[in-house]
């Protein structure tokens, strides 16, 4: 009877737990890297591409497990990238965006999708879904005698 119990409670709290995330929808921000009008000793972030990834990486070390920058990736052959003439959304500034993934941490790419809209040379901007690249926790496996 007790097992029975137990597992009833156990599917009850599953479905609930589901049910909750199922709910749960991702909120669009957000945000514009000017690495063209920007002096070099002021940027906070670097563009690159690393195999067939592109990468946005900022100098912030905001989260866990707060040894490397803050990264994120995309794939420029998915649909995803576009390029638009102007901005129809409201972007983030860098201070609002390090707030939302401080607060977050590693629940940002549960709860947001982030577009990141590069300018380029001709005025235009390339925009981007990108993902949250996290690291896993440094592990130790010696001990110091």
């Amino acid at each position: 009877m007790k097992n029975k119990i137990l597992l009833f409670a156990i599917i009850l709290i599953s479905s609930l737990t589901s049910e909750k995330l199922a709910g749960q929808t991702k909120k669009d921000v957000y945000y514009v890297v000017d690495t063209l009008s920007t002096a070099p000793n002021n940027k906070i972030a670097e563009l690159g591409t690393e195999g067939n990834l592109k990468y946005i990486s900022f100098y912030c070390k905001c989260v866990p497990p707060y040894n490397r920058n803050l990264t994120f990736v995309y794939d420029p052959g998915k649909q995803n990238v576009q390029i638009l003439r102007e901005i129809n959304h409201p972007t983030l500034s860098w201070k609002d965006l390090q707030e939302l993934i401080v607060k977050a941490g590693a629940e940002f790419k549960h709860q947001y999708n982030l577009t990141i809209l590069e300018v380029l040379p001709d005025k235009t901007y390339r925009s981007a879904n990108v993902r949250l690249v996290l690291y896993p926790e440094t592990t130790v496996d010696f001990e110091k005698l």
